[in-house]
């Protein structure tokens, strides 16, 4: 519970340093919270992979507004796309009144039967 809090403090405060006053952190699942914030503590650049879901079916505005943001779109679907990008580009579309919510990308294995 520490560790959780003690993360959740150290978003907090780097997104109020960063100067973005409008971001909802509650638009991120936990997982993928703790990927930002792990990546922002390393300053790395590494691209995290999300799953995105949007208020209204995306278009080529808010398309070209994630992507002037920094944001991969890999694929779209009515209002759920894939993408990746690195924490501050992130961070940067959460304000966006477009976004409902993201979360840290899943790799599912296959069902191998023997």
């Amino acid at each position: 519970m520490l560790l959780k809090s003690s993360l959740l403090f150290a978003l907090a405060l780097f997104v109020s340093c960063a100067s973005t006053n409008n971001v909802t952190l509650n638009k991120l699942d936990p997982a993928l919270r703790k990927q930002v914030v792990e990546h922002q503590k390393d300053s790395s650049i590494e691209l995290i992979s999300f799953i995105g879901k949007t208020e209204v079916p995306l278009d080529s505005t808010i398309e070209s507004d994630m992507r002037a943001a920094g944001i991969q779109i890999n694929s779209t679907s009515k209002n759920i796309f894939t993408g990746k990008g690195n924490y501050k580009e992130i961070i940067k579309i959460l304000d966006k009144d477009y976004i409902e919510s993201l979360e840290a990308s899943k790799t599912l294995a296959p069902n191998v039967k023997d």
